[in-house]
């Protein structure tokens, strides 16, 4: 049975993997001349490119997880009840990828 916090707990899930991915992919293109090449080819420019696969990911995963959540075995084993276990998790996940941008950021600042 689908309830209101399982809901939650889809968009909390694909909040973290979006993070991931665009956090990744914001990594990489600083140290990697090829994948910042590679992002902008697709559209013109790597910020572009980023925030287009963060608007195609993130309701992607919403409706993903929010329709694989009827199934009672999903529902158990992602803990689809657990919405602050899941708000802690991003909390986490924002953390860590802003604090790596920011290491990132720094080390390249000081290098040039």
């Amino acid at each position: 049975m689908e309830t209101r916090k399982s809901k939650t707990v889809a968009v909390l899930i694909s909040a973290i993997l979006t993070i991931i991915i665009v956090g990744s992919m914001i990594i990489l293109d600083e140290v990697d001349t090829a994948f910042k090449a590679f992002l902008n080819s697709i559209t013109g420019h790597h910020w572009v490119t980023k925030g287009v696969f963060t608007a195609v990911l993130f309701p992607l995963f919403s409706v993903i997880f929010y329709l694989s959540f009827q199934f009672e075995s999903v529902r158990k084993a992602l803990q689809a009840e657990n919405v602050w276990g899941w708000s802690i998790r991003l909390v986490i996940v924002t953390v860590f990828f802003f604090l790596s941008n920011l290491i990132n950021y720094i080390i390249h600042f000081y290098a040039v």
